[in-house]
């Protein structure tokens, strides 16, 4: 019978909401494409990831398969760590007429059609025949591979109030405990048993999280559409993004997401020559009825440390001997090591040291060497916006024009702190020209809103020197990219994102406001169309910042509620609380960028 096998700042003037991020950068070069799967992501976190699936194969009823993809076990978020992003990938076969592998997609009961990215828009060739390899595959049929951004869509940790705080919850212990069902259902097109299409192999979640425990990694991903058949014996990926490896221990991982392996056909997964594991694909997330899927995470295993090139790592999986060989789809590899970053500011030394680097998309990354980094002293970027208005009434009264951009005074002030840090556990102090320096180089991109004088690279190179000025922490204008105003609006209420306060501009949430405000599409009108326009969408925080910015916002108010007094003739529960600002702390932060 045929089968288908299918990424806390303090602020001294109004409200600072600050996300402290996950940042987005590669190594040197461009965008390596190995047999079809794809550079796409890659973070640097104090964190880690986890990946879990679920097999689905032939499960469907009315066109749609539907399990739960389980945290249990090894595979958990830590109690202490934040969630900075989620991936949901799934494979699906498909012919010109048995419609999109996207039809009737949903996550946690969230329709995720439309923010479906289809990452082999061609086609693969699928695992369609009795056997392990692909046989007399039915060339009209495809395999499709998919990938969907459903950070928006985790359940979120609820307060005594029963209003969500945020945190964002995987793990099915959590949400087993805070009765925020469903778990993590998936929902995707399968015709149900027999040689039928739509067929969904089994879809797997990626979660990336901030766990301050952890030592600053790379995590890189790697996805697309590959099949590895009797025309194609194996798979090579030449992995770039991680840039520079911390030591030489076993402390690497990789993860495969595949469908249709199989426990009776064997392959070889090696990395730089070592053999890794044999036959790992087995199907192993099942279903039972017809296994068909695999979320596999090899061992710990030791990277190269240098290199020119870049330090290698190369990934191959093939039959080795063994025959009959299975046959295997692939989705997407995933990739993480501890990185090298010698003065722990959460900036990797070569970032610090060099000049000229590129994504592997070819974008520029930020000239930090020529912004005044030392990859020998602590530094820090913040890229600065601020909320402005023109004026509004509110029901506690007028608001006037106004722009929260701190002041120079303030901005020197804030440089000042951190430039007058006191020695710090674990942190040497440097010495420059017989002065000991132990405080933080902060540099503030407030564009072109900086009045004072930025002295020269020279006069800026020795922070013990009296000819630094607080103006050395300020990114010079043609270096700049912050410094935007953002309009005081009212919020709307969505189905996935509630309005508390609509009758106050200028109230940002944490995490999720500032985030979205970070991340808001600037050329497109929704997520949805942002995302199917990948590269071409424009967003207010530039992604090749986000490994090396923190974000930080002067906002009108915080989304806490005031207690209500019972005097005025108002609810003041409605009403936005005055504090003095939030933000995460360490390396990472509050949420990941958009896909």
């Amino acid at each position: 019978m045929p089968r288908t096998r299918v990424g806390r700042f303090l602020g001294q003037f109004g409200l600072l909401l600050v996300t402290v991020f996950i940042l987005l950068l590669t190594q040197q070069g461009h965008a390596t494409t190995t047999n079809n799967l794809n550079f796409f992501k890659n973070y640097f976190l104090t964190g880690d990831y986890v990946v879990s699936g679920v097999g689905l194969r032939g499960t469907g009823t009315g066109g749609i398969a539907t399990g739960t993809i389980h945290f249990t076990g090894d595979k958990v978020v830590p109690a202490t760590a934040d969630i900075m992003a989620a991936f949901l990938y799934w494979e699906t076969v498909v012919t010109p007429n048995s419609g999109p592998g996207t039809a009737g997609a949903k996550f946690r009961d969230y329709d995720i059609s439309a923010l479906a990215v289809e990452l082999n828009p061609n086609g693969t060739a699928p695992c369609w025949s009795s056997g392990g390899g692909a046989g007399g595959a039915d060339g009209a049929h495809v395999m499709k591979s998919y990938r969907a951004d459903v950070l928006q869509f985790l359940a979120q940790k609820h307060n005594g109030s029963g209003q969500p705080i945020g945190k964002r919850l995987v793990n099915d212990a959590d949400l087993t405990a805070n009765n925020l069902a469903p778990l993590n259902t998936v929902q995707l097109p399968d015709a149900g048993t027999g040689n039928a299409v739509p067929s969904t192999a089994g879809a797997s979640l990626f979660i990336l999280y901030r766990d301050p425990s952890k030592p600053l990694t790379g995590v890189v991903i790697y996805d697309g559409g590959y099949t590895m058949d009797q025309s194609h014996q194996s798979l090579t990926v030449n992995v770039q993004g991680f840039f520079q490896a911390a030591n030489g221990d076993a402390a690497a991982k990789m993860t495969h997401i595949v469908g249709d392996g199989q426990a009776n056909f064997s392959e070889q997964v090696v990395f730089n020559g070592g053999l890794l594991a044999t036959n790992p694909f087995q199907g192993f997330d099942g279903p039972v009825s017809d296994p068909a899927w695999d979320t596999w995470t090899s061992p710990l295993f030791s990277v190269p440390t240098s290199g020119n090139p870049p330090p290698n790592a190369t990934v191959d999986v093939n039959h080795g001997d063994f025959t009959p060989f299975d046959c295997l789809s692939w989705g997407a590899i995933i990739f993480s090591t501890p990185v090298l970053d010698t003065d722990r500011d959460g900036l990797l030394d070569v970032w610090e040291s060099n000049s000229g680097l590129t994504n592997p998309d070819g974008q520029v990354l930020p000239d930090l060497p020529a912004m005044g980094a030392n990859p020998n002293i602590q530094d820090i970027f913040v890229e600065i916006g601020s909320m402005t208005t023109t004026g509004y009434d509110t029901p506690l009264g007028q608001v006037t024009a106004h722009n929260h951009m701190p002041s120079d005074a303030v901005l020197n002030n804030i440089i000042m702190t951190f430039h007058n840090a006191a020695p710090r556990s674990g942190v040497p102090c440097v010495n420059f020209s017989g002065t000991p320096y132990c405080g933080i180089n902060l540099h503030l991109d407030v564009g072109t809103n900086y009045s004072g004088t930025i002295p020269n690279a020279n006069q800026c190179a020795n922070p013990t020197s009296s000819n630094w000025k607080p103006g050395c922490g300020i990114v010079r204008p043609a270096l700049a990219r912050g410094g935007e105003a953002i309009s005081e609006t009212a919020c709307v209420t969505t189905p996935t994102h509630p309005c508390e306060f609509p009758d106050y501009p200028g109230t940002v949430g944490w995490k999720s406001g500032v985030q979205f405000l970070r991340d808001q599409p600037l050329n497109y009108p929704n997520e949805a169309s942002c995302v199917a326009a990948g590269a071409l969408c424009q967003r207010r925080f530039d992604s090749n910042r986000f490994h090396i910015f923190k974000y930080g916002l002067f906002a009108h108010a915080l989304a806490v509620a005031r207690s209500d007094d019972p005097a005025t003739p108002y609810d003041e529960s409605h009403a936005p609380k005055a504090v003095s600002g939030v933000a995460d702390g360490g390396t990472g932060g509050g949420a990941a960028p958009k896909g």
